[in-house]
């Protein structure tokens, strides 16, 4: 292999860093893991800001992906499902036998109300966001527009109300 200062053009350099890469493939993959590392919250950060900009785009590729890859997009929304409900039985460890029964009435009801509306309009909502350490308890649950729920996604609010508009 030639050494550094032979090399004189870009392809020459890439040349040879495609041959050390080869020849010392435990070096660069350590090298590598320690830039991740150093660099992890501005890369985040990056991403982050990108998807906030490119929320359209971002949205275009997941639904492609999701096309082009039936069934492991499957698998992935089984392991959110199960996050999901890893996360909810954190919260109600510790339940009384009258407060599982407010929280059954409240889904029951939900799904009551949906029934007669004729189509899935409400759902149930944690108040504080189980991602954000709210529990799953009657007080932290509320009956909300599905469109409401799913713009607030996991962000804290307020009890929901409905809006006055003046009429």
């Amino acid at each position: 292999m030639a050494s550094r200062t032979d090399i004189n053009s870009k392809s020459q350099q890439a040349a040879y860093k495609k041959q050390a890469r080869l020849e010392n493939p435990e070096l660069f993959r350590e090298r590598n893991r320690l830039d991740y590392q150093k660099h992890k919250e501005a890369r985040r950060a990056k991403r982050r800001e990108y998807a906030k900009n490119n929320k359209e785009t971002m949205n275009k590729r997941s639904r492609q992906w999701q096309l082009d890859n039936p069934e492991k997009a499957k698998n992935t929304a089984r392991i959110h499902a199960a996050k999901r409900r890893a996360q909810s039985r954190v919260g109600c460890e510790d339940l009384t036998e009258l407060e599982e029964a407010a929280i059954k009435g409240i889904y029951n009801d939900c799904g009551r109300l949906n029934k007669i509306l004729g189509g899935k309009v409400f759902e149930v909502d944690h108040t504080i966001p189980l991602t954000r350490g709210g529990r799953h308890h009657p007080d932290n649950l509320q009956m909300v527009p599905r469109k409401w729920n799913r713009l607030k996604n996991n962000k804290n609010s307020n009890r929901w109300e409905i809006p006055y508009n003046g009429q």
